[in-house]
């Protein structure tokens, strides 16, 4: 037996068992990287999960602040309207005599435009309530048919075509207190990018949209566009 094959005899299961061994490790080694694999995998899902998240929230927030800051933008102009009943005014005496002297309640009322910009067919109603906000649908509900804003005798309501920043002065035709309700007033108006809207007497602004849905419910009211004309200031 020569040399070699000695030393192959006695070191051939020596190489056998350490290359088992080798391939033992390799196989540990790519189990090993498979979980850290999977491990590093389901971490980076959790984080781009989370990241999504996040996004969605600040998307979200961008959006509310964007429409918040329109809805500010938009109300610019009509959150500086305002109106209010007068206890007295010297101006308005005359008016008030006349409104007496034909058995007629008067309410006199001042509104004011505090913007820079004038607004536009301003429509003052006379509504009798215990002071809880009408609304336009309330508005709606109580009066009309059965209770007229427009009746020959008795206009619960005055019309000004335009209102310049400033304040004006105006009488309307009340309904009388009683029952615990007192006469209030409420109003439509048109800003200057054509926008309508309505303040109610507890001073909640709504916005209307379109000047037709304006005439829209001043129709359900008994209020036609004919009806306007008649008037060139809130004293008429």
């Amino acid at each position: 037996m020569s040399k070699f094959q000695f030393m192959k005899l006695k070191l051939g299961p020596i190489f056998k068992k350490t290359w088992l061994l080798v391939k033992k490790g390799c196989r540990i080694l790519v189990s090993l990287f498979g979980v850290i694999s999977l491990c590093l995998t389901i971490c980076l899902g959790f984080e781009t999960l989370h990241m999504n998240k996040l996004s969605e929230k600040l998307n979200r927030q961008t959006y509310e602040l964007n429409k918040s800051e329109k809805i500010s933008k938009e109300r610019s102009q009509a959150n500086k309207v305002a109106l209010w009943k007068l206890d007295g005014s010297t101006d308005l005496k005359e008016l008030e005599n006349k409104y007496a002297d034909s058995h007629m309640l008067a309410v006199p009322f001042k509104i004011v435009n505090k913007s820079n910009l004038p607004v536009y067919d301003v429509v003052v109603i006379s509504v009798v309530t215990d002071l809880n906000g009408v609304t336009v649908d309330k508005l709606i509900e109580g009066y009309g048919r059965d209770r007229p804003i427009d009746m020959p005798e008795e206009k619960h309501y005055t019309y000004s075509r335009i209102l310049p920043p400033g304040s004006e002065e105006g009488i309307v035709h009340g309904w009388g207190s009683g029952m615990n309700k007192t006469d209030e007033l409420v109003v439509f108006f048109k800003d200057v990018t054509g926008t309508v809207w309505y303040r109610s007497n507890n001073g909640y602004l709504e916005k209307i949209g379109s000047e037709e849905k304006m005439m829209s419910i001043l129709n359900k009211l008994g209020i036609l566009a004919s009806d306007l004309s008649v008037f060139s200031n809130f004293k008429d």
